[in-house]
């Protein structure tokens, strides 16, 4: 399943300290090519609701969903609770990638985790880390 519309309004941390992720409004599930039928099945995808600001570059241009897509909303959430900004301003992804903005490297991250960063951050599809394991 893709959640499609992952933002930080999306989780929400427990009086236990757990931390829930909601709102599955517009999740789609992927469907693989052995799992084709002919059923009718509603895409809420259609819809295009999505918030600009963490949506990966192929959810703007209304590719087919990947978990890449989103990789690349949760690298921008993680990036912007460790340096309480995001890492393109707010700037959509297409506009971003257009203005060659680049995430900068946080201070406290080791080349592991800024290579991890870079990688969930990519604008290409195939450059982004392939799932969240």
């Amino acid at each position: 399943m893709r959640l499609c519309d992952f933002k930080p309004a999306n989780i929400f941390v427990t009086d236990t300290a757990k931390v829930k992720v909601i709102d599955f409004g517009i999740a789609r599930v992927i469907q693989r090519p052995e799992e084709e039928s002919e059923a009718t099945v509603f895409d809420p995808g259609s819809l295009g609701a999505l918030t600009p600001a963490y949506a990966s570059p192929e959810m703007l241009e209304h590719r087919e969903p990947d978990p890449r897509d989103d990789i690349y909303a949760l690298g921008c959430i993680t990036y912007e609770l460790l340096t309480g900004k995001h890492p393109f301003d707010r700037v959509p992804a297409l506009q971003a990638r257009s203005a060659g903005m680049k995430a900068h490297r946080p201070d406290h991250l080791g080349n592991k985790q800024w290579k991890a960063f870079k990688a969930a951050l990519a604008f290409e599809r195939e450059a982004r880390t392939p799932t969240v394991a």
